[in-house]
């Protein structure tokens, strides 16, 4: 296979073979013609890594647009922008767009052509979808309100973890998780073991004998200690008492991180007091 390359714009690896340039005119790769002028790379075996069609290319019976494309060092495809609705797994993905592979072949993410079916969720056209390398649903858009075991899910984004378990998404109604109850409508996100990250709260809600403002976000270390919230009153906290109506945070050991002292104007002015009485 010979190929030109523009002057002086070729790199190359130590054992000869071209790293990357810029073609001089349209060439034929592997019975790909990629276009004049644009970049190509390889990797060391030889194989492209990464080149710009020159036209509509059907590669592995999916036809791809002319354009960038990108692969894997075995000469799969890892990414480029699908040239008409395409059929992978079962699922029509929607051309024009761009559509990811695993190096297993597997779909990592890609734009659905129409409303589709995975599992029991019902995911929306138009929208990216993302997929772990098992095939497990990583991103999507539901297409309609959905129930996930007691917690139901607006339409729209929701995200998962590898095990299935939900990583965020929106509430339709209020609810009840593990006592505390979460505003509809608002993102909650959840640990991987299920436990809840964080949320909006929809009434004042006393955690540990300190209460926190509803209305307002909250978060939770792993062990289900409090992070970050907004307090509903005045509290005291280790001799100090923070402002209702603002923010704290805490470190994982349960010492206040940050937040705002109700006492500090009085704390100054005794301490001038004292300095003046002195």
């Amino acid at each position: 296979m010979k190929v030109a390359f523009v002057e002086n714009s070729v790199s190359y690896y130590e054992n000869g073979n071209v790293r990357s340039g810029y073609l001089v005119e349209k060439t034929k790769i592997c019975d790909r013609i990629y276009k004049e002028g644009s970049y190509i790379s390889f990797y060391e075996n030889g194989y492209v890594k990464e080149g710009r069609l020159a036209e509509n290319t059907n590669i592995d019976d999916r036809i791809y647009e002319a354009g960038y494309i990108y692969f894997y060092k075995n000469g799969d495809v890892e990414s480029g922008f699908l040239a008409e609705n395409t059929k992978i797994d079962g699922r029509i993905y929607k051309e024009g767009w761009n559509i990811y592979f695993y190096e297993n072949g597997k779909v990592e993410k890609g734009y659905l052509a129409e409303n589709t079916k995975i599992g029991d969720k019902v995911y929306r056209k138009c929208e990216k979808i993302s997929f772990y390398e098992n095939g497990k649903v990583k991103e999507g858009c539901l297409a309609e309100n959905t129930k996930i075991g007691d917690i139901i899910y607006e339409k729209g984004c929701i995200s998962f973890y590898e095990n299935g378990n939900v990583k965020g998404g929106y509430l339709v109604e209020k609810t009840k998780i593990d006592g505390r109850i979460y505003k509809k409508d608002e993102y909650i996100s959840f640990y991987e073991n299920g436990d809840v990250e964080g949320g909006v709260l929809a009434e004042n809600t006393n955690i540990d004998g300190r209460i926190y403002k509803k209305d307002e976000y909250i978060s939770f270390y792993e062990n289900g200690d409090v992070r970050s919230g907004w307090l509903a009153e005045n509290t005291e906290i280790d001799g100090r008492i923070y402002k209702e109506g603002w923010n704290i945070y805490f470190y994982e050991n349960g010492k206040v991180e940050d937040g705002f002292l109700q006492e500090i104007k009085q704390q100054r002015n005794d301490s001038n007091k004292k300095q003046i009485d002195f």
